[in-house]
């Protein structure tokens, strides 16, 4: 493999230098603030009741600051009558998940957990903004790595991507690239690629492979290939408006409804002039959207915008919580992914996923709710004065935790940040010391701190607008288990008021009560517009993108506002449909 390996290695390395560098977008309009987010979900360390927000769950992403709702939520009219309004956007590595799910889809083999995820610190919290890519040599080389592994699993499987593999035979060959090549590039190979392919297949054969082994060599540079680990696109002139063509629509459409690589069905409507029009963009959604693919497109944004971290056993203390072993960590994480996957196909809007208080579990999980057993996983209803929709899910309140007790600063500030889009900066580097001088009582419950916090000039006004989202929750100890008081026996106090939202204050009773009136707020409803915008754009806002903001609101505030109509919207907007050039 090593003739095919160089050639590869030069090719990766010119495109992440020349393609995946710089910033994302121009400087933010004044309307906008920076959502300051560290890392997407998973990445980093989360934020505890302590006031520098240190000491928590290494599987949770880092709390990073807030981000003011852009023009477009924030209740001032945007003029969209005129002209167009392309988002820009930069070529960028697929993510860890997108390439294990494109060679899952493509060869019908797992892919290496070689291949390298992605660095530094996000703006909008999504794992696929362009800056994170970037790699250098080491990365290249687990590239390298990566494909070679996948090459190794796919030859003694070959038959079952490639039904011809008896034939054994050069137009085999040739037929695999013109059907897995053409998935993998989102687009026809060109005659050069698909000649210098053919040639490697060509040489591993003169050198006595057998015909797996030689297709298997050609589809490891196939996956070294810049078509292949790039999301590229023609470029565009700075300041200007282009309509995406039909294989790069057909691109975005499959890499955000289903986190892979295109199928047949949409390179044929791409290069059949069929996403020429936003009624065929729409088509084409609504029928990915309703395939089982699009559940995995789904799990990422949900636990990206959330910042709900997917757990696992190390990420908590097994003496504080003896119960927890691998089976009830999967279960956790798959409840959360089996609830918001519920929510966009069964018709479910931004109220039902703030409010609705049903679950789904199986044995562990219906243990961990005192509910009778089940045999397979079953969606119930749990206490309705009790859990509240998304943030009571059991991975959101442990993800939002440290690894012995819960996080009433990491749950407010996710609530503030990422549920209304609120800028609360980032904690001073005198945090922790001023948080050691408190005087505190003996056991202190979380209201408690909270006051003695916020009772200091330097601290109180961040934790003001910081900690009543998070107090509300109490009640949800580090994984989410209910609990009627604290361990030291003192009682748990849930009510309070949200501030910060303009002249709007939320006062409320408990988590139920939160989540009724947040489901109703205006600002709430633009700032999951405005997440969807950030997560389809791969960028942050600019106000160039309030229209296409905008677009998204209206069709969730629409008479038949689901979730998915919002998510499909995303692929009518000028920001999807148009590249503007930087």
């Amino acid at each position: 493999m090593m003739r095919v390996l160089g050639w590869s290695l030069f090719s990766v390395l010119a495109a992440g230098s020349l393609a995946c560098t710089g910033q994302i977008s121009g400087p933010l309009p004044a309307a906008s603030g920076g959502d300051g987010t560290t890392n997407p979900a998973g990445s980093g360390g989360s934020g505890g009741n302590n006031p520098g927000g240190t000491g928590g769950s290494a599987s949770s992403g880092s709390p990073g600051s807030g981000g003011s709702a852009p023009s477009a939520g924030s209740g001032a009219a945007v003029d969209c009558s005129s002209g167009t309004h392309g988002a820009v956007a930069e070529a960028r590595r697929l993510t860890t998940e997108e390439y294990s799910n494109a060679v899952n889809d493509l060869l019908g083999v797992d892919a290496s957990t070689k291949y390298p995820g992605i660095s530094g610190k996000s703006v909008t919290g999504y794992s696929t903004e362009p800056a994170l890519s970037v790699i250098g040599e080491q990365g290249v080389s687990a590239v390298m790595n990566a494909a070679e592994d996948a090459a190794l699993a796919l030859a003694p499987n070959l038959a079952s991507v490639l039904p011809c593999t008896s034939k054994g035979d050069d137009a085999c060959a040739g037929t695999f690239l013109d059907t897995v090549g053409r998935r993998a590039f989102r687009r026809p190979l060109t005659d050069d690629e698909r000649s210098n392919l053919l040639a490697i297949y060509s040489a591993e054969k003169s050198d006595g492979a057998t015909f797996s082994e030689a297709v298997a060599v050609m589809t490891s540079a196939l996956l070294q290939m810049p078509a292949f680990l790039y999301v590229l696109e023609a470029d565009v002139a700075s300041g200007k408006d282009r309509k995406r063509t039909g294989p790069e629509l057909a691109q975005k459409l499959a890499l955000q409804l289903w986190g892979s690589v295109p199928d047949d069905t949409l390179l044929d409507a791409a290069d059949g002039g069929e996403l020429d029009d936003k009624s065929g963009v729409e088509a084409e959604a609504e029928r990915m959207i309703a395939d089982p693919r699009a559940n995995r497109a789904l799990s990422r944004f949900f636990r990206e915008w959330t910042e709900t971290s997917a757990e696992d056993v190390a990420s908590k203390d097994k003496t504080a919580f003896s119960y927890l072993d691998d089976d009830m960590i999967a279960a956790v994480n798959d409840s959360f992914d089996r609830f918001v996957a519920d929510q966009v196909q069964s018709g479910g809007t931004f109220q039902t996923l703030l409010r609705d208080n049903s679950a789904f579990v199986n044995d562990k999980l219906a243990d961990f709710f005192g509910l009778d057993p089940v045999s397979d996983w079953t969606k119930v209803k749990l206490p309705a004065g009790t859990y509240a929709g998304l943030v009571t899910q059991p991975a959101f309140m442990a993800a939002h935790a440290h690894t012995v007790s819960s996080s009433y600063v990491y749950r407010g500030r996710t609530i503030v940040k990422r549920f209304l889009c609120i800028d609360v900066g980032s904690p001073p580097a005198t945090a922790m010391a001023a948080f050691s001088t408190l005087q505190l009582p003996a056991d202190p419950t979380g209201k408690e701190t909270a006051m003695s916090v916020e009772s200091r000039a330097d601290c109180g006004g961040c934790h003001k607008v910081i900690d009543p989202g998070g107090l509300v929750f109490e009640h949800f100890d580090g994984m989410g288990h209910y609990r009627d008081q604290y361990d030291s026996g003192k009682a748990i106090d849930t009510t309070g008021t949200i501030v910060g939202i303009g002249d709007t204050t939320v006062p409320f009773e408990g988590p139920v009560d939160l989540m009724n009136q947040l489901a109703d707020l205006p600002v709430a409803e633009e700032c999951f517009a405005t997440q969807l915008f950030r997560y389809a754009a791969a960028e942050r806002d600019t106000s160039e993108d309030a229209c296409s903001i905008q677009q998204i609101s209206d069709a969730l505030t629409g008479s038949d506002g689901t979730l998915a109509k919002a998510i499909i919207q995303t692929t009518q907007t000028d920001g999807f449909l148009y590249r503007r050039g930087e």
